[in-house]
């Protein structure tokens, strides 16, 4: 089966018992990856004072477009070598309150 990787890998990772290349090939390979693509990130966490609870989670990434880059969204694609930034917001709250979690109807086993 075939693994969907977040938007840094290279490539999509494919899993299987038969492996055409080996685990630490692979790293290799992401490891690399990373390398030529200059990420520097930056998280903030947010926890109350009086609870303790995560409240936000604020992630910025900079990094370089190494390759082809595309995000989920139509026409978006940014050019080989172009600085960009992301950034990723959790807000945590309702805590202690219920939860209902119902079966999807439109799923086929």
């Amino acid at each position: 089966f075939m693994l969907t990787p977040p938007s840094y890998y290279p490539t999509p990772i494919l899993v299987s018992i038969f492996s055409i290349l080996p685990q630490k090939e692979i790293l290799r390979e992401q490891i690399d990856f990373l390398r030529e693509s200059e990420i520097i990130e930056t998280t903030e966490i947010w926890i109350g004072k009086s609870d303790y609870l995560l409240s936000q989670i604020t992630s910025v990434q900079d990094r370089k477009a190494v390759g082809y880059v595309e995000f989920g969204f139509p026409n978006v694609e940014i050019p080989e070598g172009a600085r960009f930034t992301t950034t990723v917001i959790y807000k945590f709250s309702d805590f202690k309150e219920p939860v209902e979690i119902e079966t999807p109807t439109d799923v086929k086993p």
